[in-house]
């Protein structure tokens, strides 16, 4: 969370306009800054609009407030022909992951305070500084990071000297390095 900024990345998003929804909400329109995309399947750089929807985002509260962020974006036509893509949506991932519906530095928030304080305790937390999650939404969001990590099975186990002492106190028999010689 090192930058400090009012749209989520002052590099992928442009703010539109603000507007507060009653006294406890306030939505966030944006748009994407560029003018292209690139194809995630071939790579190739697409300047062709084919359309575009608009996606809502959950941010950081200000002062305690909800933000909401309508994202407007875009599709894109591929202009590789032997492409089997077609048609793609441009990412912007410094702001929003893939199918997210918060964004990067929200989801970052929630991850750090469900690291240090757990389920319950940090859905109360998050209560009181004005973000909407619950404790269960939480301790998912943990799960599948962790799911995410992988881990590496080791090639070499080697022995240890308290193995050694081990096998010897047992009085099993078995060769050591000044027995191989």
């Amino acid at each position: 969370m090192g930058q400090h900024t009012l749209v989520p990345d002052a590099g992928e998003v442009v703010l539109h306009e603000v507007r507060a929804v009653g006294r406890a909400r306030l939505v966030m329109v944006l748009r994407s800054a560029g003018e292209e995309s690139r194809c995630p399947a071939c790579a190739q750089i697409s300047r062709r609009v084919h359309s575009r929807y608009s996606r809502r985002l959950c941010d950081l509260p200000w002062q305690g407030v909800p933000i909401i962020i309508e994202l407007c974006a875009r599709r894109f036509f591929c202009s590789e022909k032997g492409c089997g893509q077609g048609i793609f949506t441009e990412r912007l991932p410094n702001t929003v992951k893939r199918y997210g519906r918060r964004t990067c530095r929200l989801s970052t928030a929630l991850e750090q305070i469900t690291m240090a304080l757990g389920g319950s305790a940090g859905s109360r937390l998050a209560e009181q500084l004005g973000i909407l999650a619950g404790g269960s939404t939480l301790l998912r969001a943990l799960r599948k990071k962790a799911r995410a990590v992988v881990y590496v099975t080791p090639r070499v186990v080697g022995i240890d000297d308290w193995a050694w002492r081990w096998v010897s106190a047992m009085g099993l028999s078995c060769a050591t390095s000044k027995e191989v010689r």
